[in-house]
């Protein structure tokens, strides 16, 4: 999983509530800026938690919604769950428009509130992998049923 928050100090009360919720069951990449994380994302998440405002001292540098939409470009099952300040709804819209798995508003219970998300995109992930492996066993277990069918006509 990816922390990408630019206040470093929220970014390590964060890893630290989120390893301690999860009894250090997920892995924890942590980064200052979108630009580290697209830099990394070869490392292939499951899971960003993305702030919304990134680098606000730095009109260069990338934004959530900017950082959000090349995630989904490099990989679209990626979850990412937009953290944000902003309460304005037009926000939390456009980031789900880009394929945000959720958007949380930063408050006295927005640590909660990821909690829950988190173990909703974990089962999420979890059903897709199972599912997967489903659909890999279904098609093998044809691919024999057609072999064994030629066979028997061949002979």
């Amino acid at each position: 999983m990816f922390l990408v928050e630019d206040e470093e100090m929220q970014l390590m009360a964060l890893k630290h509530y989120l390893e301690q919720k999860f009894e250090s069951k997920l892995i924890i990449s942590t980064f200052l800026s979108g630009e580290a994380c697209l830099e990394n994302i070869t490392q292939k998440p499951d899971i960003v938690v993305l702030d919304y405002n990134l680098d606000k001292n730095n009109s260069m540098a990338f934004d959530g919604i900017q950082v959000l939409k090349a995630i989904k470009k490099y990989r679209a099952g990626i979850e990412v769950i937009m953290l944000s300040g902003q309460e304005k709804m037009e926000i939390a819209v456009e980031t789900m428009k880009y394929g945000a798995f959720d958007y949380v508003i930063k408050s006295d219970s927005a640590y909660m509130r990821l909690e829950l998300l988190l173990q909703n995109a974990i089962r999420k992930i979890v059903m897709k992998r199972q599912l997967m492996i489903q659909k890999a066993w279904l098609i093998l277990v044809t691919l024999l049923l057609c072999a064994i069918i030629i066979l028997w006509i061949a002979a």
